[in-house]
């Protein structure tokens, strides 16, 4: 492409054995492909929505990667991904040295204009016939032959057997649109509703768990509703109940910002963020966290807190005062990222420090590391130091 040499690859992915379900998991599976070559450093750079003729889906994901000889820019890849009915297909354009304005705009356009098809398309609101199937599949054998019911939101499709789907349904809507406004990403037609099983009794839903995601029964007792895979599940107790929020941010952060990596320290501080957002008692406890978090001796230092493989897990048990541990660390990851999303420091980059940190592996601190040095040239320590700064200063209203 002028006198740019360029790497051209195709590649078909089965859609089952690779998960692939929305164009996005195309490109989210190429570019864990694409960062396994330890020989070269790759940076996540940009990833948006083309809508057009790509697939079953009208639409295609396009990523953007750059590779770097220490702060320069020696290389570009880039990625687009669709989907048709049964596996997903990607094109990938690799150079061995930075493009042009004049050669990156050719390549744009042909992006948008270089794939047609003519297949079948999905049908984005759901089939019958996939709800049954879905019901059949994933169910409680106790609810197998009850009755189905189902409403279809803007967002969401909601299954199961309570006679409160429309109503949760608004509610969850109105999260998705909040959750949106502080994590963005593309919307374009074809989306295909997020699943939420909503049951009408708690029992229901511990046999859901025990059943199809394989829990013990003490734990699924725990739970008030989960997000895995593309679902959300729970029962029909309190809609304004944080947990719907909490978990809706796990399930979007899943299935439109795929963004699954991080470790458990960097998933749960995105939803238990929005829970302060939502609920003003959970934003209390955030600032009360925040105000006392190393006098009380509750703060855990970065580099420890982000190799717990799990916050409620990793975190049990209680401290001195009898409070909980795994409380305590969730409050932490939840002004971790109000921290980032609202300090002078680290605002005007939030998104790209979410997206990074989010594509990496889990618990990858050398990672997080090199994401810190790149976008503001500090190390972990000076990480810490700007999180205390900015709960030392009077909060502000979200």
């Amino acid at each position: 492409m002028g006198d740019v040499d360029v790497l051209l690859l195709a590649w078909h992915m089965d859609g089952e054995e690779w998960g692939i379900v929305e164009p996005e998991d195309v490109t989210s599976v190429a570019r864990s492909n694409i960062e396994r070559n330890p020989m070269v450093d790759f940076r996540f750079a940009d990833r948006r929505l083309l809508e057009g003729p790509y697939g079953a889906a009208p639409y295609a994901a396009l990523l953007h990667m750059e590779t770097y000889e220490r702060t320069a820019v020696s290389g570009e890849t880039y990625v687009i991904g669709g989907i048709a009915p049964q596996h997903g297909w990607a094109f990938q354009v690799s150079t061995d040295e930075r493009l042009g304005d004049a050669d990156r705009a050719a390549l744009l356009g042909f992006f948008e204009e270089g794939f047609a098809y003519d297949g079948e398309l999905r049908v984005p609101e759901w089939t019958e016939e996939e709800v049954e199937e879905r019901w059949k599949r994933d169910f409680p054998r106790e609810l197998m032959d009850a009755r189905i019911r189902v409403y279809r939101s803007k967002h969401f499709i909601v299954i199961g057997d309570s006679s409160g789907t429309k109503k949760f349904a608004k509610i969850m809507d109105e999260h998705y649109e909040a959750i949106r406004e502080v994590y963005p990403f593309d919307e374009v037609e074809g989306r295909r509703l997020l699943p939420i099983f909503l049951f009408r009794e708690r029992e229901s839903y511990i046999q859901f768990c025990m059943e199809y995601v394989g829990q013990a029964r003490e734990q699924a007792e725990r739970s008030g509703g989960h997000a895995w895979k593309d679902y959300y599940a729970t029962h029909y107790g309190a809609p304004g109940d944080t947990v719907h929020i909490h978990e809706a941010t796990h399930q979007l952060f899943a299935n439109r910002l795929f963004l699954g990596g991080g470790g458990s320290w960097f998933q749960e501080s995105s939803a238990v963020h929005m829970e302060a957002v939502y609920d003003s008692a959970t934003r209390r406890e955030h600032i009360n966290f925040g105000d006392n978090a190393v006098e009380d001796g509750r703060f855990a230092p970065f580099k420890e807190f982000m190799t717990r493989s799990s916050l409620l897990h990793a975190s049990g048990g209680s401290d001195g005062r009898g409070q909980d541990l795994a409380g305590l660390a969730y409050q932490q990851a939840g002004t971790m990222m109000e921290f980032v999303l609202h300090s002078e420091h680290t605002k005007e980059l939030a998104q790209e420090y979410i997206h990074a940190v989010g594509s990496l592996r889990r618990n990858d601190v050398p990672g997080v590391e090199r994401v810190l040095k790149r976008l503001w040239n500090i190390d972990m320590e000076g990480f810490e130091q700007w999180y205390l700064e900015y709960w030392e200063k009077p909060v502000r209203t979200l």
